[in-house]
């Protein structure tokens, strides 16, 4: 057995083990407050409609999302192909069972819709269903949000009481965190299931930044998904390199057929602030997806 000899001070005296510090203590607490709320993060089970239409998910990496995907075959789908984006989808039960309005419900849908778009308006031409001659032949998307997990208002105010106080604490109660789940379909021209994926993500103690809002968490989310759901459908096939967009969405030029799901740059540009964010009923345009 192999024994470490003390540590012997200057004077002669052995070196006294120091106790750990209090910001030791709070990193340590925060990383296990990290992992316990990322773990508690779980997919809808294998009796879902969804997941019984789509038995060919696998799961997929994700750093705090949990994720069942099934990307396009090969070859991979062409950059440029016209792509139709249905309206988004999030039933009147779902939204009573979430415990939100019709009206939160609608920014959700709203929120979502945008994200999808210009996470794909890279990699696909973006046309209306109507009136656009290559809607025929195009690629067309069907999203879901299929759960909405509100955010607690008191645990929401309290991160962002203590973020006002010192953006180093800022860590909101382990209780009251919102999550959202969406169900993504990609079909060809001929109806053929080329892409699914089933995306689920909670909102963390640490890096969530929620509005006092039923739907904070979750309006907050709805970008994480989009991008999942491009980035899938991105994937380099053999001997090529996916290719993304590095330009900040602030300085890019939106894409007019994401123009139906509404936003603003003042709204995004609030987000750059290091204030609380506002409630998204306060932020949101009151603007109607196009068909």
């Amino acid at each position: 057995m192999i024994r470490h000899s003390p540590k012997i001070t200057t004077d002669g005296r052995k070196a006294e083990k120091k106790p750990p510090t209090t910001r030791t203590k709070q990193n340590a607490a925060l990383v296990s407050l990290s992992a316990l709320v990322v773990a508690c993060t779980t997919l809808p089970d294998e009796q879902t409609p969804f997941r019984q239409n789509h038995p060919e998910l696998t799961k997929a990496s994700g750093f705090r999302a949990k994720i069942l995907a099934s990307p396009p075959p090969e070859p991979a789908i062409e950059r440029g192909a016209a792509l139709v984006i249905d309206p988004i989808s999030l039933s009147a039960q779902d939204a009573t069972a979430a415990g939100i309005t019709a009206d939160q419900a609608a920014i959700l849908k709203l929120a979502l819709g945008r994200h999808v778009c210009t996470a794909l308006s890279d990699q696909f031409d973006i046309v209306a269903a109507d009136g656009a001659a290559q809607a025929a032949s195009a690629y067309r998307l069907k999203a879901a949000i299929s759960e909405v997990i509100p955010t607690g208002r008191v645990g929401a105010a309290i991160g962002n009481a203590t973020a006002m106080v010192s953006p180093l604490t800022g860590v909101r109660p382990p209780v009251g965190l919102g999550a959202l789940t969406v169900q993504f379909e990609l079909y060809d021209a001929s109806g053929r299931a080329t892409a699914a994926m089933l995306w689920r993500q909670k909102a963390d103690v640490i890096s969530s930044e929620a509005s006092v809002s039923p739907i904070g968490d979750a309006y907050a989310l709805t970008e994480s998904a989009g991008t999942a759901f491009a980035d899938l459908l991105s994937q380099p096939s053999k001997g090529s390199k996916a290719v993304k967009s590095l330009k900040p969405a602030l300085l890019s030029k939106p894409d007019p057929a994401c123009e139906g799901f509404g936003g603003s740059r003042a709204r995004d540009a609030l987000g750059l602030l290091p204030i609380p964010p506002l409630p998204p009923e306060v932020t949101e345009r009151k603007q109607k997806p196009k068909p």
